[in-house]
């Protein structure tokens, strides 16, 4: 009887240290959890049957905060240049910040903005989703946001959108 209950606690104690070892890793942000960025970059692009319109980002920037599986991320502020295709700028609306969630690669972004072209005014809100290798700095998220309102002009009843920002030197593990 004693080997019996002396076998199963063996049994146990071998399959804990087996599931503390292969245990899930805690993922990091460095350099420092929080960071801040001040000087970030990074592009946004949008395609539609008229052809691409591009927009350079400069001065970004973000709060990043290390999460269990990643990194969340709000975008702060950013100078928008060097529009092609006739967009005049693009900016977040007061009150509602760009969310971005890095879970293991998969890249969530949340966004609200206005898009201003040379003859009307758009108010677009949605989701771009993107995926990535650790460790990651950089991110890139597609997808189309929707119309919630034509300020000025004719819009779009979508706008498909590519953001890519550079967090560097911020790096991303999971």
């Amino acid at each position: 009887m004693r080997l019996h209950v002396r076998g199963l606690v063996v049994i146990v104690m071998a399959s804990f240290a087996f599931v503390v070892a292969t245990g899930t890793a805690h993922a990091a942000l460095g350099p420092t959890d929080p960071y801040f960025l001040t000087n970030g970059s990074g592009s946004i692009e949008n395609r539609n049957p008229l052809g691409s319109r591009r927009c350079s980002l400069t001065r970004v920037t973000a709060t990043l905060r290390g999460t269990a599986t990643g990194a969340e991320a709000t975008l702060g502020s950013y100078t928008v240049s060097g529009c092609i295709g006739g967009i005049a700028t693009i900016g977040e609306l007061p009150g509602k910040s760009t969310t971005i969630t890095i879970d293991r690669g998969t890249i969530t972004v949340r966004r609200s903005m206005l898009v201003t072209t040379t003859t009307s005014q758009c108010l677009y809100e949605g989701t771009l989703m993107g995926s990535g290798p650790q460790p990651m700095s950089r991110i890139s998220a597609s997808g189309t946001l929707l119309l919630v309102r034509t300020l000025a002009g004719a819009c779009s009843g979508t706008f498909s959108e590519t953001l890519s920002l550079d967090f560097s030197p911020a790096v991303i593990t999971w």
